[in-house]
């Protein structure tokens, strides 16, 4: 069964009679927020360093603490000046993705129709690559903004400039390509976060346009392949039904697309 993290940012932390008072914020979406008798079993720092093993039971949680019993708190406590998060782990049920094309996506941000003029034709010879239809159609119905003042969506009258800057950064880090990332794949970007952080399709040589994953570049060198394409991602990431460990906790507020 598929595997959903949790986690917990903690800011303080105090003891209780029965456990501990943790303060701060969960990480990720509000669906992924730990439920009464799910378990953190490792603290890690801001660098993603395992720090050390618990065996912390939720007993109660919302957007501001977190009350937990067990072992491994008192470390907590006595660390309460360093940034940590506890984390742990939950299976879910394998259920299909909801795939809600333009419409859909659109509905859940709220977006109203802007309809551009694009010349699709000219810009997918100078890609070497039809782009996905749901894409165009979202794009040409309701233009190119930010989603949740987070995610941009590229002009595409700037596509080509933003792809060769993508193609660019991707040379310097090429390094940090993942084990996925397979010879004659390339990345065809759409968009960016305001931290400079890259969002595009992983295309695969024979690969048709419907088939091509969304994949998420951190301006560091980290990377995340998502199971979908553009519309049912990013729809997957504002509701919940997918989780990033960097895009959830952005895109889990009221939806806006402008």
């Amino acid at each position: 069964m598929p595997i959903e993290r949790l986690g917990f940012s903690v800011a303080a932390a105090r003891a209780t009679p029965d456990g501990w008072h943790l303060t701060g914020e969960p990480e990720y979406h509000p669906r992924h927020r730990p439920r009464p008798g799910e378990r953190f079993d490792r603290v890690r720092n801001d660098g993603d360093r395992e720090l050390r093993e618990v065996d912390l039971v939720v007993t109660e949680c919302s957007a501001g603490h977190v009350l937990v019993t067990g072992a491994g708190g008192d470390f907590l406590v006595r660390h309460q000046d360093r940034y940590l998060v506890v984390t742990g782990e939950r299976t879910v049920p394998s259920v299909p993705l909801p795939q809600p094309g333009a419409a859909g996506l659109a509905a859940i941000l709220g977006a109203e129709p802007e309809p551009v003029e694009v010349d699709w034709p000219s810009l997918e010879q100078a890609l070497r690559a039809e782009l996905p239809a749901d894409y165009k159609e979202f794009v040409g119905t309701f233009g190119a903004a930010s989603i949740d003042d987070h995610v941009s969506v590229c002009e595409p009258g700037r596509l080509l400039e933003h792809h060769a800057w993508v193609r660019e950064c991707l040379a310097i880090d090429e390094d940090d390509r993942p084990d996925w990332f397979a010879p004659g794949d390339r990345v065809i970007s759409w968009g960016s976060t305001e931290n400079g952080d890259i969002l595009g399709w992983l295309v695969s040589p024979g690969a048709a346009p419907p088939a091509w994953p969304v994949v998420f570049k951190e301006e560091g060198p980290l990377w995340q392949r998502f199971p979908a394409g553009f519309t049912t991602t990013m729809a997957g990431l504002l509701t919940g039904d997918l989780q990033s460990w960097y895009l959830s906790s952005r895109l889990g507020g009221d939806h806006s697309y402008r």
